[in-house]
């Protein structure tokens, strides 16, 4: 498992970088990021929606 990156290893990175890397900032592995980005899901990582209704 590859480390969070720091704040200031964030700000020394390209503007664009690839899924694996830019998932690794927030915390969220290859397999998740891969999967959100397949989703097209634009919640936060950790987010859930509320089960049932209103």
């Amino acid at each position: 498992m590859t480390p969070r990156p720091t704040a200031a290893d964030v700000k020394n990175l390209p503007a664009a970088v690839d899924l694996v890397t830019a998932g690794r900032a927030p915390g969220i592995g290859h397999t998740r990021a891969h999967k959100l980005a397949q989703t097209g899901d634009r919640t936060r990582a950790g987010d859930r929606p509320p089960s049932g209704g209103r």
